[in-house]
């Protein structure tokens, strides 16, 4: 939307908007992930995990693909790595858009 409002005001902009755009629906999703996953401590790696319980996905490669992680639930590996990955993601994300945002600023 904000792309189309650009366009329609005839604004110009230097940064990748797409880019942006595509970033910002990575970490929407990775929120909802880490907001609605049921999270559980893996026994044998005591590692944490998320189980994720929507969509689908392929077990392993001898299993059909796209099974229901309603019937096969999705124990993903999130810990404090992957915890760091994502902050700095969202860090890096935020830094482009205040960027962009200091395009249309006013002297």
């Amino acid at each position: 939307m904000i792309c189309d409002l650009l366009a329609y005001k005839g604004a110009a902009s230097n940064a990748d908007l797409s880019g942006i755009r595509k970033r910002i629906v990575e970490c929407d999703e990775m929120r909802n992930i880490l907001a609605h996953s049921t999270w559980v401590r893996d026994p044998i790696h005591d590692a944490f995990r998320l189980v994720k319980t929507t969509g689908q996905w392929q077990p392993t490669p001898s299993h059909p693909p796209k099974i229901k992680r309603k019937v096969h639930p999705e124990a993903v590996l999130f810990e404090a790595p992957e915890a760091v990955a994502l902050n700095d993601k969202l860090r890096l994300l935020l830094k482009e858009i205040e960027q962009w945002a200091a395009e249309f600023q006013l002297p």
